[in-house]
């Protein structure tokens, strides 16, 4: 289980760039892309077609809502690896959510925004563009069921994508 918070949301985000993956959004993000070498990125994890990459511990705030109710409610996951391989890293990105929301008894369709609903901003852009919010939505509910299944004593283990965790810099 995730830690006790008041995070009762996830936020679905994208980084706009279709040519680079988990891996190389994090090492931009380490490197000062985000103008501070000390927070690399304002979520809590990267994801793309290979798995995810936690890089902010899940009991901090991360500002990525453009907003302080959405910061101080909802993990943030940034979608990567749009361009390079979108269904791999849709399909990773929906296990991300869905693990996220069972894990504090929610779902998607309730719990789970696009960045747009606190910001604005036109992200996540390409679920945007291609009109699969309530696709994405659908498909976070499914996994959820699948995960509630499998943890009630069910046979058949859910195909979860992989999670690495970010090297702290000390």
């Amino acid at each position: 289980k995730l830690p006790v918070s008041n995070f009762v949301s996830t936020t679905y985000h994208d980084t706009g760039n279709l040519r680079t993956g988990a891996a190389g959004e994090y090492k931009w993000a380490a490197n000062g892309g985000r103008g501070d070498i000390n927070s690399p990125g304002s979520y809590n994890g990267i994801f793309d077609q290979h798995g995810l990459i936690i890089t902010q511990r899940f009991n901090e705030l991360v500002g990525h809502a453009a907003n302080n109710v959405g910061n101080t409610t909802s993990y943030a996951y940034e979608h990567a690896g749009i361009g390079l391989d979108f269904e791999g890293s849709w399909e990773v990105g929906c296990w991300v959510h869905a693990g996220t929301l069972q894990s504090m008894g929610l779902r998607a369709d309730t719990s789970m925004y696009m960045h747009n609903y606190w910001s604005g901003k036109d992200c996540p852009g390409q679920i945007r563009k291609k009109g699969l919010w309530s696709a994405t939505e659908q498909k976070v509910d499914q996994h959820i069921a699948e995960l509630v299944e499998f943890l009630a004593g069910g046979d058949e283990k859910p195909d979860v994508p992989v999670v690495v965790y970010a090297k702290p810099d000390p």
